[in-house]
């Protein structure tokens, strides 16, 4: 069995759940624009990507979002829509990462916005059980890329085998495996217990 020293984590729909139509129902009482409107804005062209690269920066990206609704917005308003898609419990205990802290360097791997991350940091305490980060917005890479991957293992001092790596998209999944970084799917709370269990992580 290999001998992990280190374990990255996504961060959404694995340390925390989000759910779009949360910020799309309060951005919907704000500009009076409906879920999908506000999905092809964001998502239609390359401003979420450009956002999640750290190539704009919190303001621009809401001036951007609120020229193609064609609404304006205050920061403020727009910022606490945008952020209210985290649910208020973690999907992982506190208890299941502090134990997991004790066996190995636990650091986050997540494609996110620094709009994103500034609130989790500010409203969330599972980070305290971190070592580190590594984030799209701040390295300019985005899972599956394998340049994250590689800028994650340099910044963790770890070798490949000597990683977990833990997403719920499987396409993220399959380019760490590729590069011999020990992966796999989250799919469930139970799921991830019995899959640590099995690499004596728990």
């Amino acid at each position: 069995m290999r001998s992990i020293r280190c374990i990255f984590l996504d961060m959404g729909k694995v340390l925390l759940d989000f759910d779009f139509m949360r910020a799309a129902e309060r951005m919907r009482t704000l500009t009076g624009c409906g879920p999908e409107r506000l999905r092809s804005a964001i998502t239609g062209g390359d401003l979420a990507v450009r956002f999640e690269l750290g190539k704009i920066g919190k303001a621009e990206f809401r001036d951007e979002v609120c020229r193609l609704l064609g609404v304006q917005v205050p920061y403020d308003e727009f910022a606490s829509a945008w952020n209210s898609i985290f649910l208020e419990t973690p999907i992982l205990p506190d208890a299941t990462l502090a134990a997991l802290s004790r066996r190995a360097a636990l650091w986050v791997l997540s494609n996110t916005n620094k709009l994103h991350f500034d609130f989790i940091e500010g409203n969330y305490s599972f980070l305290r059980h971190f070592t580190g980060r590594i984030l799209s917005f701040e390295v300019g890479a985005m899972k599956p890329d394998y340049e994250i991957f590689d800028r994650a293992l340099q910044k963790a001092e770890v070798n490949a085998e000597e990683a977990l790596f833990v997403d719920d998209h499987r396409p993220n999944v399959e380019a760490a495996l590729s590069i011999g970084i020990d992966s796999f799917q989250f799919l469930s709370r139970d799921q991830f217990t019995d899959e640590m269990k099995a690499r004596d992580l728990l």
